[in-house]
């Protein structure tokens, strides 16, 4: 599904290639299962998979890897490329975000001119501004910050900022879409915004926009729940992001193809096969490094930045931990295996701290 195609043509691919999926699932496919799940997410049917052999066939001719060896390895190897090398590939891809994906290999991430007081200030008159008591801490605080602050590094002019913040939030489901068929008015929302942005950002910088700011965002909103539910409310933010790069990360699958013909955990893999790398099969070393997530591993050129702006974010709520409470459970995206995005948070702002 590389080829660019018509509307109707879209509207069919998109369709089909969903059908194919579920019909896979029905047939007792894990991968397919989990791809298609709504709840489970990377959590009871990725915990099966990690029982499979160290690498699980799946119906459609894709690979998984459950063995963590093996996935680091892979991550390192130029015989795997991040897009097909041809158009055709048997297994699904969305030429647009291929396109996207392409373009991140050789993109350089800028340096973000915003300092941690100006983040500061651009949270507390977000929460000033607040309308009524409740808010939506994804869409009215995180995802506007995130999008400042990439749109001051990538000189997107103060007029165009609104909408680049949304066209961020259209595009963010793109790393999901690379292995999820999206519903046929997400895909539209998709395609229309990856092209937008490229003709605001420029060819050469428009994965920073739709990459990076989906992990930045996706990882300030892991950091916000974390310290909302005060489970390490009192860690340090630079010792807490790291953190949930293994425990909520950002990414929790990674989809590569292969080169040429390769051998794996003992098994031939023919050239332009997809191979997927589960999170959990990428473990933590003992030194703690950061570098060994797959979130980094997968995504060395964006995701330092996206760290960056998380902590600084972060640091900029947990100024206002006193002030906040979740009056509600969050929002996840659908047909998001690989993000598990939450898309709302809702919570409470008193204008007192409490004691």
């Amino acid at each position: 599904m590389t080829a660019q195609c018509t509307e109707t043509e879209f509207d069919t691919r998109l369709l089909a290639e969903r059908a194919v999926q579920q019909v896979h699932a029905f047939h007792g496919d894990l991968v397919a299962r989990m791809l298609l799940s709504e709840q489970d997410g990377d959590g009871a049917l990725a915990s099966r998979l990690r029982t499979e052999e160290p690498l699980y066939r799946c119906r459609d001719g894709s690979v998984a890897l459950t063995d963590g060896t093996v996935a680091a390895d892979v991550l390192r190897d130029t015989r795997f490329t991040s897009v097909p090398a041809e158009p055709g590939t048997a297994q699904y891809t969305l030429a647009c975000v291929d396109e996207v994906i392409r373009a991140e290999s050789g993109v350089v991430a800028p340096e973000s001119p915003s300092t941690q007081d100006e983040v500061n200030g651009a949270v507390s008159r977000v929460l000033r501004a607040r309308p009524s008591a409740e808010l939506d801490l994804v869409t009215e605080v995180i995802r506007p910050v995130v999008a400042d602050v990439l749109g001051d590094a990538l000189d997107v002019p103060i007029v165009r900022r609104q909408r680049f913040q949304r066209l961020t939030e259209l595009a963010g489901r793109a790393m999901d879409a690379s292995v999820c068929p999206p519903r046929l008015t997400d895909g539209y929302a998709l395609r229309d915004s990856l092209r937008e942005l490229r003709d605001l950002c420029g060819a050469e910088a428009y994965a920073v926009a739709v990459l990076g700011a989906e992990m930045a965002v996706n990882l300030a909103t892991n950091a916000a729940l974390g310290m909302l539910r005060d489970l390490p409310a009192a860690d340090d933010l630079t010792t807490l992001v790291p953190r949930l790069l293994f425990q909520d990360p950002p990414v929790r699958l990674h989809r590569l193809f292969t080169r040429e013909p390769v051998d794996l955990a003992g098994q031939r893999i023919e050239a332009g096969t997809r191979v997927l790398i589960l999170n959990g099969a990428v473990r933590r070393e003992r030194s703690g490094a950061q570098a060994t997530a797959l979130t980094v591993a997968a995504h060395p050129r964006l995701a330092p930045m996206a760290i960056g702006i998380a902590i600084v974010v972060g640091a900029a709520l947990r100024g206002h931990l006193g002030r906040l409470r979740l009056i509600g459970g969050p929002a996840r995206r659908l047909r998001a295996p690989v993000t598990r995005a939450i898309v709302r948070l809702p919570v409470s702002v008193t204008d007192r701290e409490a004691r």
